[in-house]
């Protein structure tokens, strides 16, 4: 088991690189803080929230690209009438 210094000591690592870190964080968000109330307020106004959109514009038309009309599924997949007489089996598919 550690000696109650060395934890200690670990502790008290521990706890200074914390208070670093959060030194650096209020620094930065200070500088940002900063920088934004610098800013020019037309800068503001090309956020999304004030941009407004016109739909009064006509819209475009789409030249028709077949004069056939509705196009049909394939008859390949749909059954066909069943005969009254079934083929007969070959020799290879006959049960033994």
């Amino acid at each position: 088991m550690d000696h109650p210094t060395d934890f200690e000591a670990i502790l008290k690592q521990t706890f200074e690189a914390q208070q670093k870190q959060l030194a650096s964080q209020n620094r930065l968000i200070k500088q940002m803080e900063e920088r934004a109330a610098a800013r020019d307020p037309a800068y503001e106004d090309l956020q999304f929230k004030h941009v407004t959109f016109n739909a009064s514009q006509p819209k475009p038309t789409i030249p028709p690209t077949s004069k056939k009309g509705k196009m049909r599924a394939s008859t390949g997949s749909i059954p066909t009438k069943t005969s009254s007489n079934p083929r007969p089996m070959k020799p290879s598919q006959t049960r033994s």
